[in-house]
């Protein structure tokens, strides 16, 4: 393993590194404490892996919600292509310095999806169009597959109930859970990473890097992916190696994709605290030393006179964490999630339940019989 004290990681950064940043094409003069972070939720099974910029400014304007932000690193123009644009979520005032919170694209994914009958046969619609319609949504020109592009051609046609009434964010974090993998926003596009993949690799031979910690690691040799009563399998393997994944676009030759992809995979958790480069990060593959590359989930980047300090890892998991379930389990949270539905009564592991039904116009909730797939309780 590498150290390096501060002294040595000074002698090595000697370039001044120079940085502009715009509001809308207004160029704030007096700025500081840069970060961009990128964080996923989990381990990258599901969702939309975005990233989010804060920074304090000495600002007399006051620039509206969705303002465009651009970082711009004045002395190494390579870094620019990498940088995202940003837009103003966030903004707390003290005086004249403002503390600035910005997203990438994905800060507009919660615009609900507008559809009429004609985007419709036979109320179903192409997994490729509902795909389409939530990526311009958010302002992409377009989308793409970082490896497993054949999953989006083994969707079936999707109901209408499945897109109508769902924001972009909802239509993207249920094709990423259906194909078991994420998504991550890059300039004006956003890719699929397939669980197991990345974006993009790292190497830099002047990476400064402190002790790698390293945590728990995760193997799925089988996929259990399921809608309500309709179950698929693919592979082999006991509670701790199966991977469950629920979703209202599932079918066997969804499944036998997806197993026969991240069987062959080990996830390794881990964590670097401090470090030092000369390039952006993106979430990806890092390479601390030509022998040493681990994918990274995380990362935090401070922009500083003389480069990018950064802290990166990969979500933790749990050893003992079993994704699976028992079949007597998956009954029991299928019927709670019908009764809740239907607006009864349901009987859970704390004890009644009570579900009102907005749908009917019953004043307030009664309790009723409810069958489980065990035994009745009143």
């Amino acid at each position: 393993m590498i150290f390096h004290s501060a002294r040595q990681v000074i002698q090595t950064c000697r370039a001044v590194f120079k940085w502009e940043l715009t509001i809308d094409g207004t160029k704030i003069e007096h700025f500081s404490d840069i970060k961009i972070s990128y964080e996923m939720g989990g381990i990258g099974t599901s969702g939309v892996l975005a990233a989010t910029m804060t920074f304090v400014g000495y600002c007399t304007i006051d620039f509206e919600y969705e303002a465009e932000v651009k970082l711009t690193c004045l002395s190494d123009s390579a870094i620019n292509s990498n940088i995202p644009v940003f837009y103003i979520k966030q903004r707390d005032r003290d005086g004249n310095f403002v503390r600035f919170t910005c997203g990438d694209n994905m800060i507009r994914a919660d615009v609900l999806l507008e559809f009429t009958d004609d985007d419709f046969t036979d109320d179903k619609i192409s997994a490729e169009s509902a795909l389409s319609r939530a990526v311009t949504a958010c302002g992409f020109s377009g989308y793409a597959f970082s490896g497993g592009a054949d999953m989006i051609y083994k969707i079936t046609d999707l109901p209408r109930e499945n897109v109508e009434n769902k924001t972009a964010r909802d239509i993207l974090e249920m094709f990423s859970t259906a194909m078991c993998g994420y998504w991550f926003c890059e300039s004006k596009k956003i890719y699929f990473i397939p669980f197991g993949s990345y974006y993009s690799a790292m190497y830099s031979s002047t990476i400064r890097y402190s002790e790698i910690k390293y945590g728990g690691e995760k193997k799925y040799t089988k996929l259990i992916m399921y809608n309500g009563d309709k179950i698929y399998t693919a592979g082999d393997g006991g509670a701790r190696d199966t991977l469950m994944i629920s979703t209202p676009l599932a079918s066997q030759k969804l499944c036998d994709v997806i197993c026969a992809r991240i069987s062959d995979f080990t996830y390794k958790a881990w964590s670097c605290e401090k470090g030092f480069i000369k390039q952006y990060i993106y979430p990806g593959e890092i390479s601390f030393t030509p022998e040493l590359m681990l994918i990274c989930t995380r990362v935090d980047m401070y922009m500083s006179s003389v480069g990018v300090f950064f802290s990166a890892s990969s979500a933790p998991v749990s050893e003992s964490d079993y994704a699976y379930q028992s079949q007597v389990q998956r009954q029991l949270n299928r019927k709670l999630e019908l009764e809740r539905r239907n607006g009864n009564t349901a009987y859970g592991k704390n004890g009644i339940k009570v579900f009102q039904n907005k749908n009917k116009n019953d004043t307030e909730s009664k309790k009723a019989i409810v069958v489980t797939a065990f035994k009745s309780e009143v």
